[in-house]
């Protein structure tokens, strides 16, 4: 009916829509300078409008394309590795990481299809109160030979990607009093400064750091957290004095952040650069290759739901899951609905791979391996989210020759002339029945019904002509179409 956009994604805009109770007509607002900014004396934006009567999820990706075509907006380069399964420390661990640990887990992922580990929060420090207060000395306290971790990591073919809380400087850390009156302000709540990127001391401190670690300990990529804290308020004087070379902090901001992905791809042209919701926006494609959900613990639904919004937005940068946990008591049918509600996006997991049951073992590296291999699909074939505001029930992708549905409530999966030779149907809700109704006669088909460790439960013959077939096919478990002749 209506997509409109705004092309300024540096600045805070406010967009919204609401219903008028008096004429039950959606009016729709887009609001400029709502905070405080430094004085200008001319301003431009562009308001994009869209009346075509197209699929959303087309308007949306054509908004993406415009938003990457904007001066300064070009989107970072995304490698190989940002594209593969992750192994993730946070879940597992938290803060407790230990190198000797991390190795055996790395070991395990690595034979499972995992080709990266990010090691979260506690690497740089003994403190395990979930605060900061001891962040921003950025040294490896809790796992002392860092550069030994990363060399064990590369032998068994494992990239390692390290957290870093971008903006904060502890008052415990050693560098805090060289930064406290550079900093926008102090969060009592997390025992942090949060640093000042107007000041060009502070961006070459973080350039520095980070070039540091991948030039003495090898890593391959950063997890950069908390950059939506670079932040005016009320207080904040908005000029460039007192040394400041800027009056914005968003304008600092995008310039930190430029500089450090430009500093370190002259070290690692490859370098990986994770950011996750809800900092997330148009002009962060320039800056990082990897977008992640926001955390969602043992929560299928809204991972699946935040990975579908990022994967209508975000074009060829790499989406990634929040990294998927479970109860180890949970049934594997219904452990494996964390897995497969992210399906569409790259999968990260956090759980310990040593200790859970065999049958969640045999689960996690089947649909690992399905995901591999059909990776060009999932993550490169046309993307169909149906029913957004029933959550997303069904997901399609779309490849050349094989079309991937991604099943999650009651609903009839419907297939039209489009329909490639292979079709794989993933029954990830809690029910056994599989409806498929096609549009038109699309031929013979020989179909295989796996449950969710990849066992074969079911095969035979069948005709797609117009008509509704259903099948049954275990929770989590998968439907394979090919045509024959």
């Amino acid at each position: 009916m209506l997509t409109f956009a705004v092309s300024d994604a540096l600045d805070t805009v406010l967009i919204g829509s609401g219903i008028r109770e008096e004429d039950g007509l959606i009016y729709n607002d887009v609001t400029f300078f709502s905070e405080r900014h430094p004085s200008l004396t001319e301003y431009a934006a562009e308001l994009r409008i869209d009346r075509r009567a197209i699929p959303y999820w087309t308007a949306l990706k054509e908004v993406g394309e415009w938003w990457a075509r904007q001066p300064g907006y070009e989107p970072a380069r995304v490698p190989e590795p940002a594209r593969q399964p992750v192994y993730s420390s946070w879940y597992s661990y938290h803060q407790s990481v230990d190198s000797a640990a991390l190795l055996k887990e790395v070991a395990i992922a690595k034979r499972m299809g995992f080709d990266s580990i990010i090691v979260d929060d506690g690497w740089q420090t003994l403190d395990s109160a979930r605060g900061y207060a001891y962040t921003g000395d950025w040294q490896p306290e809790r796992m002392p030979d860092m550069k030994g971790f990363v060399s064990a990591c590369h032998e068994l073919g494992v990239k390692v990607v390290l957290w870093y809380a971008v903006p904060f400087v502890g008052k415990n850390a050693k560098v805090a009093e060289r930064f406290k009156d550079k900093s926008l302000r102090f969060e009592e709540r997390l025992g942090a400064y949060v640093l000042d990127p107007r000041y060009p001391e502070v961006r070459r401190y973080l350039i520095e750091i980070y070039r540091t670690a991948i030039q003495d300990w090898g890593i391959d990529g950063f997890k950069l957290d908390f950059i939506e804290r670079f932040a005016a308020d009320e207080k904040t004087v908005l000029e460039a004095a007192g040394g400041r070379d800027f009056a914005s902090v968003n304008e600092a901001t995008d310039r930190m952040m430029t500089d450090i992905l430009a500093e370190l791809r002259k070290v690692k042209p490859d370098v990986m650069i994770e950011f996750r919701q809800p900092y997330i926006g148009p002009l962060i494609r320039k800056y990082g290759n990897m977008f992640r959900a926001s955390d969602c613990p043992n929560s299928y639904l809204a991972n699946r739901v935040k990975t579908t919004d990022l994967r209508l937005l975000s074009g060829s940068t790499a989406v990634h899951a929040d990294m998927i946990m479970w109860h180890y008591g949970e049934r594997v049918e219904i452990a494996a609905f964390q897995l497969l509600n992210v399906l569409f996006s790259v999968p990260q997991v956090s759980v310990r791979l040593a200790e859970i049951p065999k049958d969640h073992f045999a689960m996690v590296q089947f649909y690992t391996s399905y995901w591999r291999q059909n990776r060009p699909v999932l993550l490169d074939g046309a993307f169909e989210a149906r029913s957004p505001a029933a959550n997303y029930p069904v997901l399609i992708a779309r490849g050349r020759d094989k079309q991937i549905v991604g099943l999650y409530g009651e609903a009839f999966v419907t297939l039209d002339g489009r329909a490639p030779a292979k079709i794989d149907l993933v029954n990830a809700k809690n029910s056994e029945s599989v409806v498929l109704a096609a549009g038109q006669d699309l031929g013979s088909y020989r179909y295989t019904i796996r449950d969710c460790q990849g066992r074969v439960v079911g095969s035979g013959d069948t005709r797609l002509d117009k008509a509704v077939r259903d099948f049954k096919v275990p929770v989590s478990g998968l439907l394979s179409l090919e045509r024959t002749p």
